[in-house]
């Protein structure tokens, strides 16, 4: 058992690191908002396009809950793309499913859904954070590629981070809420309006909504466990975990696809009471680049050495700040 979620895991690195996923650069390193040098940048969203990839996430974060994670009574994430990966947990499993938005939490509701065929729509788009779990539900149930965008602020909406997007010849579906806090009145046509200018792509006519299935959550009481994609630098979600706590959660676990085990971080979530675990670590991480020819072992040493101290790992190897090359963690 132990050696079958190894070789899971180990594929999921290799994969991370083929799809763009997880790139390493120690001679050009990249740089975060805080014009900080790092030597490893995360674009996950890359991970979860296909449906192959999707099921390999899915297997490895479904092992490590199994093995590393105690009871709960419901899955939540507080982000897009950790909402891809809990809405296909809660689906397989029959846990509620809450998403927090702005300073809301909604349960999302999927009973009287029905999945029509979209017709030659070959792509899933979500045009906001509380259609991510529907858009993951049709690309899954369909075997579609899936992505999503935020459409009123153009490039910058995606926080400068890259995502996977259709190609010219692809057929897309928009799943779109209105009830979404990040999506005015016209979520639709500006969400079509960017893709259209952005992307050149084909819209489907058809857009599917999913108001009617979303609620305020009522978490008081209950043990939640928050799906992530990365275990981030900086803490800054702790506020959106707290937000579950204030609400009277009883107990917050969450689970992240990659986490580098940064001090911040760890002390973010000591201060509010939770508990982490990581699939893909970043000596994990480091290891695999190099058995795979992918880093030296004086490059992979620099790597680790990153993490000691993230903020001046840069200077200690002679990089200065920089401002034309750009990396943002998701």
């Amino acid at each position: 058992m132990a050696d079958e979620l190894e070789d899971k895991i180990k594929f999921l690195a290799e994969r991370a690191f083929d799809t763009g996923a997880i790139r390493i650069n120690l001679d050009e390193p990249f740089v975060t908002n805080n014009k900080t040098q790092v030597p490893i940048s995360s674009h996950l969203g890359f991970m979860l396009e296909y449906p192959s990839d999707r099921k390999l996430c899915a297997d490895a974060m479904e092992r490590i809950i199994t093995q590393r994670v105690g009871r709960f009574d419901a899955v939540c994430s507080t982000t897009t793309l950790g909402l891809m990966q809990a809405s296909a947990f809660a689906r397989k499993f029959s846990y509620p499913l809450f998403a927090l938005n702005g300073n809301e939490s909604y349960e999302i509701n999927y009973n009287g859904f029905n999945l029509e065929s979209p017709g030659d729509v070959n792509y899933i788009v979500s045009g906001s954070r509380l259609a991510t779990p529907y858009s993951t539900f049709v690309a899954d149930s369909l075997g579609l590629k899936l992505s999503y965008i935020k459409a009123r602020d153009g490039e910058k909406a995606n926080g400068g981070r890259k995502l996977p997007h259709p190609a010219k010849e692809d057929k897309v579906l928009l799943v779109v809420s209105d009830e979404d806090q990040e999506c005015v009145d016209d979520t639709l046509s500006s969400v079509r309006d960017e893709f259209d200018k952005r992307r050149e792509m084909n819209v489907s006519e058809k857009t599917l909504r999913v108001d009617d299935f979303i609620k305020k959550a009522d978490v008081m009481g209950k043990r939640i466990l928050i799906f992530g994609a990365l275990f981030d630098y900086d803490g800054y979600f702790s506020a959106d975990f707290k937000h579950y706590k204030d609400a009277g959660a009883k107990d917050i676990t969450s689970v992240h696809l990659v986490g580098y085990g940064l001090a911040d971080s760890n002390l973010a979530m000591r201060k509010i009471g939770c508990i982490n675990r990581n699939v893909l670590g970043l000596d994990y991480l480091a290891d695999v680049a190099f058995n795979t020819g992918r880093i030296n072992s004086e490059e992979r040493r620099r790597l680790i050495d990153w993490r000691k101290n993230p903020s001046r790992w840069g200077a200690k190897y002679g990089f200065p700040r920089v401002n034309s090359k750009t990396a943002w963690f998701l």
